[in-house]
């Protein structure tokens, strides 16, 4: 029968103390606020699009068209759509959090 030591059990604990991310998160991702998105290159602001779409779990392989299309409190909203002919909303916060908002349908 092998033996734990303590200090293994010592480093495990602490691994584990970390609190995992939430489901919250998911779907978010971060600039550096929401005026810097707007300004942004098209290949990096379609990158931050992107990834806010994959990240909320859709299938979305390849950005086909963006447009910047409202604001909501003051945050920039867009319609982006993926190589699927699937639309989706993406919001970016002052803070610059950006969260999918919603499957669009068009």
């Amino acid at each position: 029968m092998s033996r734990i030591s303590p200090v293994l059990i010592a480093v495990l604990l602490a691994a584990c103390s970390h609190p995992l991310p939430s489901a919250e998160t998911k779907g978010h991702d971060n600039v550096e606020g929401a005026a810097k998105f707007e300004h942004l290159k098209a290949w990096d602001r379609e990158g931050v699009l992107f990834r806010a779409v994959r990240d909320a779990g859709w299938s979305c392989q390849q950005i086909t068209e963006e447009a910047a299309v409202a604001r909501n409190h003051g945050n920039p909203v867009w319609r982006v759509r993926c190589e699927d002919k699937q639309y989706y909303l993406v919001e970016i916060a002052k803070d610059g959090t950006v969260a999918l908002v919603s499957r669009a349908i068009i």
